[in-house]
């Protein structure tokens, strides 16, 4: 307990996390701290993120830029907009697969670029 010239404070360990001081009132018995406390409540609906992606239908990256893209309900579009009339003639546009890049392919390609850059320098110095 510490006191000062008007009330006596009371402070008890947290029952739950046996870290923080609380500061209580004399009649109190327990206590608990505010980041216990703040566990056990649920955060308010306001805060809460709600999934808006959830009814949304996944498209391909960049498919607003494309000339004529196709969405898997059918849903044609021409430079993102959109065009109803056309809906369900059109197959839909498949996702392009990406080739990777073997190490080789990356070390000679990058060897490649050194060698250019060299002969570029040299060039240079030799016009100096």
């Amino acid at each position: 307990m510490s006191y000062s010239k008007d009330r006596v404070e009371k402070y008890l360990i947290c029952y739950q996390c046996n870290i923080s001081s609380v500061s209580v009132s004399e009649g109190a018995v327990r206590a608990k701290c505010w980041r216990c406390l703040q566990m056990s409540v649920e955060p308010p609906a306001s805060l809460v993120k709600q999934d808006k992606n959830k009814n949304k239908i996944p498209r391909i990256r960049g498919w607003q830029f494309m000339a004529e893209y196709v969405d898997s309900e059918g849903n044609v579009f021409h430079k993102g907009i959109e065009r109803p009339e056309l809906k369900d003639t059109l197959s839909p546009t498949l996702k392009p697969e990406r080739k990777r890049k073997t190490f080789q392919e990356k070390h000679e390609e990058e060897h490649t670029q050194q060698q250019r850059l060299i002969k570029r320098y040299k060039r240079k110095k030799k016009l100096k």
